[in-house]
């Protein structure tokens, strides 16, 4: 997929660019940023995606800090 990597690091969120109300919303994690009006977007938080770990990709040690 990626080489031989078998991690990466995924974030996702949702952008509105209509002018005049640019604004992200629907982090990945709850604590990822604010909702609302954001020229730099500061992600706090990212999912490890680990395709060699048996853990569901929603397990809690997958969540990770920057």
């Amino acid at each position: 997929m990626l080489g031989t990597s078998t991690t990466i690091a995924l974030v996702a969120w949702m952008i509105n660019e209509q002018d005049q109300v640019e604004s992200s919303y629907a982090g990945l994690y709850p604590a990822s940023f604010t909702d609302g009006y954001a020229t730099a977007l500061p992600i706090t938080r990212y999912l490890r995606a680990d395709f060699a770990s048996p853990r569901p990709p929603s397990h809690a040690v997958n969540e990770i800090a920057p």
